[in-house]
């Protein structure tokens, strides 16, 4: 019997805590999302605009809305980053050769995508987006593209070290 790594585990455990993480925000209904993300937006446009008070409310009203887009894409970008460098993490405990190690997190983060979406179709106030799943998988590429360049440094790293 072959014995499982702690490090398999460890990275397979992080890969379906994150995997709730998201799960649980993705079971809000939209207005428990909404305002979670308005609490973010709300800092931010505190940040950029000191003098938002004195803005007509209707411009306000617009400036909230574009943040609110941009914090929303950005978190959905940054959960999925998130999620492919963990799948990335624990392929890597597993024999697969190079091509694999970058498709299976990005594949398997895009087919999560695709089944949180589907599930916010269900969910009170929350819709099943493309273009949220295009990001989430855009994120995931980057998320997989910045592991590998961190295991690919580490080793170049290490060799020199060998080396001197």
């Amino acid at each position: 019997m072959k014995k499982i790594s702690i490090d398999r585990v460890l990275s397979g455990l992080a890969v379906i805590g994150w995997m709730a993480v998201i799960f649980f925000f993705s079971a809000q209904p939209g207005e428990a999302s909404s305002e979670t993300s308005g609490g973010i937006v709300s800092q931010i446009v505190e940040l950029v605009y000191p003098s938002f008070e004195t803005i007509p409310e209707q411009e306000q009203i617009a400036i909230v809305d574009v943040w609110q887009t941009v914090v929303r894409k950005c978190a959905h970008f940054c959960a999925y980053a998130l999620l492919g460098a963990l799948v990335a993490n624990a392929i890597r405990t597993y024999d697969i050769r190079k091509g694999g190690r970058f498709i299976i997190p990005v594949a398997a983060s895009a087919l999560y995508a695709v089944s949180d979406e589907i599930h916010q179709y269900f969910v009170p106030e929350r819709s099943c987006q493309f273009f949220d799943m295009c990001i989430d998988t855009a994120g995931a590429v980057f998320g997989t593209a910045v592991f590998a360049l961190g295991v690919f440094l580490i080793a170049r790293r290490r060799e020199k070290n060998r080396k001197k």
